[in-house]
């Protein structure tokens, strides 16, 4: 368990990046359970043994964690910081890796982590967006296709036995396990006791706004407390 203290930033909060990738933010903790990340240290020994896709992998690690503080942690388990620590969480393109059972489960934990009166940014894919774009465009095989593959569910082929190894172990990021809309996203977070917020006024309200068009995008507050919950 990490001193929250440790990690406070300018503003003397603690702000969580979860599932962050190799997506920065100025100010935030990001916590992430990549294998690039977890061999960073080692990418120098292992260049010579690297395809140019891998390298440039390592390469965006490094970087990412030069600007900014990460920590190695496997999202899916509860975040390494005590009850009522966290200002702000903020999950983006994360929770739809998740099966639906467990998104409920570490949903409730973030409800958990965070102070009274903190807030959880959450971004998913809009699964009424892609429904639609797809029933709009004329039948194809293409369309089809870009449907399919738009919703990573699954692959055309089958995966290399080294995505297989790293999925079965965890690796977070390979498919998707739940699609959401705004209404069932809505129902997730409620049902852990948060309240949706109208407007975004966050630290990460401005993170990939860019998509808005093909993804949900909720800010919600802890307004009470989480004992017996």
């Amino acid at each position: 368990m990490n001193n929250p203290k440790q990690f406070l930033n300018s503003k003397g909060q603690l702000w969580l990046n979860v599932g962050a990738g190799c997506y920065s933010l100025p100010n935030f903790v990001h916590l992430d359970n990549s294998l690039f990340l977890q061999l960073l240290p080692l990418r120098r020994f292992m260049g010579h043994f690297l395809k140019e896709h891998q390298r440039k992998g390592f390469e965006s690690y490094a970087d990412a964690t030069n600007r900014a503080p990460y920590l190695v942690h496997n999202c899916e388990k509860p975040l390494p910081f005590p009850e009522d620590s966290a200002d702000h969480i903020l999950a983006s393109h994360f929770l739809e890796h998740l099966y639906k059972g467990d998104a409920e489960r570490v949903v409730r934990g973030f409800f958990t982590n965070l102070k009274l009166g903190g807030t959880l940014h959450v971004i998913v894919p809009d699964l009424a967006a892609l429904v639609k774009r797809y029933i709009d465009s004329p039948p194809s095989d293409s369309c089809n296709t870009l449907f399919v593959e738009s919703l990573i569910l699954t692959k055309r082929t089958k995966p290399s036995f080294l995505m297989r190894w790293r999925e079965f172990v965890g690796g977070f990021g390979l498919l998707h396990r739940w699609m959401y809309d705004r209404a069932s996203l809505v129902a997730l977070l409620e049902q852990a006791g948060f309240e949706l917020e109208e407007t975004n006024d966050s630290p990460s309200r401005q993170w990939r706004d860019e998509d808005n068009a093909w993804q949900v995008n909720v800010l919600a507050r802890k307004t009470r407390q989480s004992h017996g919950y």
